[in-house]
Order: C-alpha cells, then sequence, then structure tokens
C-alpha cells in the first residue's frame, strides 16, 4: 500500500510494532451526542482473547483453554454508542454502570437495560441523576420498605409489574427500545468481530476504542435524516 501511494521510502511497522504503540496510544473519541438529555440503553457482551492458547490448538489439533473480555457499551436513542467500559469476564454488569455514567455530562432521561441491572446501586447512581429508570424486576423481587428515592422508584416498578404482568409492561414502559443496544452488539461483531487481538489489557482497550470510533462514524455517515416538511 505505502508503494502505491508513493511512500515507498517509508518502513513497514510489523504488527508487534503496532501491538506495543497501542499500550499507550491516546486515542481520542469524537464527540456523538447533539447535546441535551439523553436515553441511555446499557447491556454487555463478551469478546474472545486471541492468545497462546487458541493459537497452541488451532496449530497443534489441541484443545485449547479460552479467556474471554466483557464490552459493557450505553447507547443513546439514536444508536450511537456513547459510553463503554472493557473489563474482565467476570465483572458484574451492574458494577459498571457507574463508570459507564462518569464518562458523559448530559443528562440522563432515560435508562433502559436487562434485570442483570437490578440493583440497588443502579438505581441509586440513576435517580441522582433525575432518570426515569426502565429495568425488569428479578423474579424474586420484592417491596422495599426503605423511604429513599431509589427504593421508592424500584418499588414503582415491582408493583407496575404485578399489577400488568411482565409482556404488558414491557410494552407500555417502552422497554423493548433495547434492542438499540442489541444492533449495536450485532453491528460490532459482524463488522470488527467477536475477538480481540491485543495480547494485553491495555491494547485490548484501545482496540475496541478504536473499533467503537469507527461504528460510531459509520451511523454517522449512514444513518437516515428526518425533518419536518410544512405545506
Amino acid at each position: 500500500l505505502l508503494n502505491i501511494l508513493g511512500f515507498d521510502h517509508l518502513p513497514v511497522p510489523d504488527h508487534s510494532t503496532l501491538a506495543r504503540r497501542a499500550r499507550s496510544l491516546d486515542l481520542l473519541t469524537k464527540p456523538t451526542r447533539p447535546g441535551g438529555p439523553i436515553h441511555l440503553i446499557v447491556d454487555s457482551t463478551g469478546l474472545q482473547i486471541v492468545g497462546e492458547g487458541p493459537w497452541a490448538a488451532a496449530k497443534h489439533g489441541t484443545k485449547g483453554t479460552r479467556d474471554w473480555r466483557k464490552l459493557h457499551i450505553g447507547v443513546d436513542g439514536r444508536g450511537f454508542i456513547v459510553a463503554h467500559r472493557l473489563t474482565g469476564s467476570r465483572v458484574d454488569d451492574a458494577g459498571v454502570v457507574g463508570e459507564l455514567l462518569s464518562q458523559f455530562s448530559d443528562q440522563v432521561e432515560r435508562f433502559t437495560a436487562d434485570g442483570a441491572y437490578d440493583k440497588t446501586a443502579v438505581y441509586e447512581s440513576l435517580v441522582e441523576r433525575g432518570a426515569e429508570i426502565v429495568v425488569p424486576p428479578t423474579n424474586k423481587a420484592r417491596i422495599s420498605k426503605k423511604n429513599t428515592s431509589a427504593a421508592r422508584a424500584r418499588n414503582e416498578t415491582v408493583e407496575a409489574v404485578r399489577r400488568l404482568g411482565l409482556r404488558e409492561w414491557k410494552k407500555r414502559s417502552g422497554y423493548y427500545q433495547r434492542g438499540r443496544v442489541e444492533n449495536a452488539f450485532y453491528r460490532y461483531k459482524q463488522l470488527i468481530g467477536g475477538r480481540l487481538r491485543g495480547r494485553n489489557y491495555a491494547a485490548q482497550e484501545t482496540e475496541t476504542g478504536i473499533a467503537i470510533n469507527v461504528l460510531n462514524r459509520m451511523l454517522e455517515l449512514g444513518a437516515p435524516r428526518s425533518e419536518p416538511i410544512h405545506n
């Protein structure tokens, strides 16, 4: 490629050089938010690490030990990824919400996630920011006797699910907009892939950051824009 571009005097960095530089690359994230309150939709997915185990298994036909990272993301109502965090595979999803929220200063108008995020700490973090919380309670959910804002918000959800049934509650609450974060993961794995090539955590963080910038840029270029027409 460098020869075609007429830069044949430049050395071509090998994979090891790129991997080393990825550990300390200061990655710039282009803002994708228009400003104002957002609808934050959160979930996580697993990304396989391509380490020595899987590589040896492919070469020698043996069974290699697989390891994973968790990619936690938050998308807005348009589908742009506005926050992300790469963690170990055993990190609790709900425990990452605070860090995702710290990555932007916009007001969270609504927060939507699945039942894994039905935790007191999640409600406390979001109630402080004035967000409406759309998270289905767990099967064993009970009404809390605490008189805090977070407890009252969760109690309202538990009572609504009991009264309407889970399926009807999901329809009325707009829970199915969670499909936007699932679509983001689909785009990630179809266009970027489901594996991490970096050999250490810092390089893997850079790798996911670049991938998210690419996906947001693609969405920015390809998303339809609707404007009212006045007769």
